[in-house]
């Protein structure tokens, strides 16, 4: 049973990955299992050394012991890199608070007279929504596309 392995970090571009401080908390569980676990095999092998009477179900348990181990410092290691990212997210938020309340010139055209000003988060918000339509648009181009090829073969 490998929690590490089935806990895996989202993809940078995915836009339902939770932020941060919530991957953190959905690690904690994990983490809690990870540790439960090592030290049950720990306990194990406590038991096992003092008895000296190592057969071979017991003969493995330092590697088993090992395994826990690297499952529970990769979880940790999981866990610290979220709360650095929320936390360098947090530094570039305070540091952004200055740039946000500039206003932004979007006039269009070649006198820049149609159009006028927004507020920073306002063309924030207008970019990532014309990024979004771009990406599905690219996606409908490509399904036409392989149509396309589809029935020329």
């Amino acid at each position: 049973q490998n929690m590490a392995a089935s806990q895996q970090q989202p993809a940078a571009g995915n836009k339902d990955a939770p932020d941060p401080i919530t991957e953190a908390k959905l690690l904690v569980p994990v983490l809690k299992q990870s540790l439960v676990a090592l030290m049950r095999c720990a306990v194990l092998h406590c038991r096992t050394s003092r008895n000296s009477s190592q057969d071979k179900e017991t003969a493995d348990i330092p590697g088993r012991i090992e395994q826990h181990l690297e499952e529970f410092y990769v979880i940790v290691d999981q866990i610290q890199q979220c709360l650095l990212t929320a936390l360098d997210s947090l530094s570039l938020a305070d540091d952004s608070k200055e740039t946000n309340s500039l206003p932004v010139d979007i006039g269009i055209g070649s006198d820049r007279s149609v159009g006028g000003t927004q507020s920073y988060g306002e063309y924030l918000a207008a970019a990532q929504i014309q990024v979004e339509f771009i990406e599905k648009l690219h996606e409908l181009l490509e399904e036409f596309v392989q149509s396309i090829s589809g029935c020329n073969t």
